[in-house]
């Protein structure tokens, strides 16, 4: 190696969903068994691991304890209620497997099994058995990994979480994409936590950024009907989601299309949000214009395409 530089070498021994920050560049990949991925660096690398007993580790040619076992489940509590005297049952988005429902039995009285961490946007290390009909899921025991401390003292915040946990609820999360939706919510949390105001539009761009990890990505870089890139202003024609340039939308048809007039800057910022997670969302005050494009553009493509509505956002 070069003189300064790091190699960590990850070797699938399973299957496992990565996600790299290798001196500053954000790399994605999908491990399998049998795959060695190489990562070199010279100041600093962060990588997130959807099934950390699915790889083993390396670091400059020494092999690192294992990061994780498998079959652990990671878990962040989406909502939480009470049912009969001392039981609970939770919403649970797992990085592995997704969307969960689980009774946690004694849960409000065990702090033993659960050390009182069950509540809402807590990270959880979690042990969970199927019941013996099989008829539902049962948590056994947790451990809290992480969870905010300011925000819940911010209902302003908390309020802004909850929005885009509703969505997360609503859109539903399979497995393939349960590592990313994890890692989204986990990242959100950490922008709501942080003292700096979160970005004006969050709750719009959180529903863009998870509408596109689950494969409803609206085409925002090239005109729908000629294929062409678009850096100038752009018509998004909501039914369709697609753009139209300034060529194609002078047709007599086009013309008769509903869609909102997105400005060039607005394009940019969306195509960002799609690319990037919360901690990289501009929280600049947007022109107003731009700030109502961006909104409607948001909405229309949800409401139309994904069939979910909210009153406020």
């Amino acid at each position: 190696l070069p003189a300064g530089m790091h190699r960590v070498v990850v070797t699938g021994i399973g299957e496992c969903w990565m996600r790299a920050t290798v001196d500053g560049e954000v790399r994605q990949f999908s491990v399998r068994k049998g795959d060695i991925i190489t990562l070199e660096f010279a100041k600093a690398l962060e990588v997130k691991l959807g099934n950390a007993g699915g790889v083993q580790v390396s670091y400059d040619g020494t092999e690192l304890p294992a990061p994780g076992q498998a079959g652990q489940v990671k878990a962040l509590v989406l909502r939480m209620g009470a049912f009969r005297e001392s039981d609970l049952w939770l919403k649970l988005l797992c990085r592995e497997h997704g969307l969960l429902t689980l009774f946690a039995f004694g849960g409000s009285r065990s702090r033993r099994r659960f050390c009182g961490c069950l509540d809402v946007l807590n990270s959880l290390q979690c042990r969970v058995r199927s019941s013996k009909d099989g008829r539902f899921l049962n948590l056994e025991e947790a451990a809290l990994l992480q969870g905010p401390r300011l925000l819940r003292r911010n209902w302003q915040r908390m309020g802004l979480a909850a929005n885009c946990l509703r969505f997360v609820e609503a859109m539903g999360v399979g497995e393939d994409a349960a590592t990313e939706a994890f890692l989204l919510v986990e990242d959100l949390r950490a922008v709501l936590e942080a003292e700096k105001a979160p970005p004006v539009l969050l709750p719009l761009y959180f529903r863009l950024r998870l509408a596109g990890a689950l494969g409803f990505a609206p085409n925002l870089g090239q005109c729908g009907r000629c294929g062409r890139t678009i850096s100038e202003d752009a018509l998004f024609v909501v039914d369709e989601g697609q753009l139209r340039c300034s060529s194609c939308r002078s047709s007599r048809f086009e013309l008769e299309r509903y869609g909102v007039e997105i400005p060039a800057q607005g394009l940019d910022l969306l195509r960002h949000v799609q690319q990037s997670f919360p901690s990289g969302w501009p929280d600049g005050e947007l022109p107003p214009p731009v700030r109502r494009a961006c909104a409607r553009a948001i909405d229309g493509f949800v409401q139309y395409h994904l069939g979910l509505a909210w009153e406020g956002n």
